[in-house]
């Protein structure tokens, strides 16, 4: 039997065909909603994942700078430029600070003993092969380091020693391998980083300087300090001042 079907009957029949294809309209845009919120939780890991990696690399740098900084060095371009005392004094914070600290033994006047070898490794570590500790007895009157030749070692005076400065790796430029860090100098806190609340306040850098770094093997090595606004330009070393720079800027 074949069913002819009238034209008034063709609409109702199209409408209950329609409607028949809503369920599966509605199953797509589901999926699609889907789709979309699991884009955006994956942007969203991924844009936590990257603040967390910049977070990890920012302080893995300000631990590799930072028996550097607490010693406010003046500017070099070749850490062997340094006083020998100087080196001795930034390795061996870096060896106070580093994991080997709870090994360390008292002597009969109750000074932390610490291999010269350690500060030998932490200055690799700094500075890579650049330079080459001379060992000998460093400090002053209130805080002596004593360097025993027989035993090789230095006798440490446990008694608070008052830091300069922290640093705060406020940016981060890399170019053709090496790595410059604006560094801010972070006074020692007091009462006054302290609001009327109770809570502690961000503290101004006291200065800025330009750290600049080489990835080596074993980390980060520490190849320069510089002033804020230092150029190089075809091998002639100058610094300049930021008028200069918004003069040139300007023109």
């Amino acid at each position: 039997m074949v069913i002819i079907m009238s034209k008034r009957v063709q609409p109702a029949y199209r409408a209950k065909r329609k409607y028949r294809r809503l369920p599966a309209i509605s199953v797509i845009i589901s999926l699609l909603a889907i789709v979309g919120a699991v884009a955006i939780i994956i942007s969203g890991v991924k844009m936590i994942v990257k603040m967390t990696d910049k977070d990890e690399i920012y302080e893995q740098l300000e631990n590799r700078i930072y028996p550097v900084v607490m010693f406010d060095p003046l500017t070099f371009e070749n850490p062997a430029q340094l006083d020998d005392t100087v080196l001795l004094q930034m390795s061996l914070w870096a060896a106070l600070l580093g994991e080997n600290r709870d090994k360390y033994t008292y002597d009969d006047e109750l000074n932390l003993v610490v291999p010269a070898s350690d500060l030998d490794v932490e200055a690799q570590k700094l500075f890579g092969d650049s330079v080459e500790l001379q060992h000998q007895s460093f400090g002053d009157y209130e805080y002596n380091y004593r360097y025993v030749e027989s035993s090789k070692t230095y006798s440490v005076p446990i008694g608070g020693q008052q830091l300069q400065y922290s640093p705060r790796v406020e940016e981060i430029k890399e170019e053709e391998g090496m790595y410059y860090l604006t560094v801010g100098y972070i006074a020692p806190k007091t009462l006054w980083n302290v609001n009327t609340t109770g809570e502690e306040e961000i503290q101004e850098a006291d200065k800025y300087m330009i750290y600049v770094l080489k990835e080596e093997e074993n980390g980060y090595v520490v190849t320069a300090v510089r002033e804020v606004g230092y150029e190089e330009n075809s091998g002639e070393e100058e610094y300049l001042s930021i008028a200069d720079d918004e003069s040139s800027a300007a023109e």
